[in-house]
């Protein structure tokens, strides 16, 4: 791959500069805990809940469940940081700049027909910039994170140098874990 490629959450973190890796572990605790709930989902999605939010948009009991999940991790560990989830809609924090946007079932369609095309997908913004992500794929355990400021620095960790970029800036996930987190 064109990214660095990482066999452990704890190698990812050894690159990061020590400011990353809260919200980065933060994240990924949650998208693990909402991933197994998923996983444990997919297995017997007959038994969902599953409602047409507008036409060809649906969600399910495992949706919203994986949501509630992610929003119980984050807001332990950062109770000011405001809301904007896909299922639960937006709640400002107290901290008024700062907010999760979470999808916690990002391919519901997938999802329902039972095929493995899903994934979590979260983000911590400050206003209307991305700061850091994540997109979690519990099925194959890929872990996707991002953090758009230290970009230049996972590269030059992973390969000794930054390489010239030939994409947009945050089309491409910067780093990959494949694994166990």
């Amino acid at each position: 791959p064109s990214y660095p490629v990482f066999t452990s959450m704890n190698d990812l973190i050894n690159l990061l500069p020590d400011e990353a890796t809260a919200h980065l572990r933060a994240m990924a605790a949650a998208a693990e805990h909402a991933g197994a709930a998923l996983q444990d989902a997919f297995q017997r999605q007959h038994m969902l809940t599953v409602t047409a939010k507008t036409l060809g948009d649906f969600v399910s009991s495992a949706d919203r469940s994986a949501e509630v999940e992610i929003a119980r991790v984050l807001t332990d560990a950062y109770p000011t940081y405001g809301w904007l989830g896909e299922e639960t809609g937006a709640r400002p924090g107290t901290d008024t700049t700062l907010r999760w946007v979470v999808d916690p079932l990002d391919g519901t369609t997938y999802f329902l027909k039972g095929l493995p095309h899903w994934c979590v997908s979260i983000a911590l913004c400050q206003e209307d910039e991305v700061l850091a992500g994540l997109v979690y794929d519990p099925h194959k355990r890929e872990l996707l994170p991002l953090n758009v400021k230290m970009a230049p620095i996972l590269m030059e960790r992973a390969y000794g140098r930054v390489p010239k970029p030939t994409f947009k800036p945050l089309s491409l996930p910067l780093v990959y874990l494949r694994g166990g987190v």
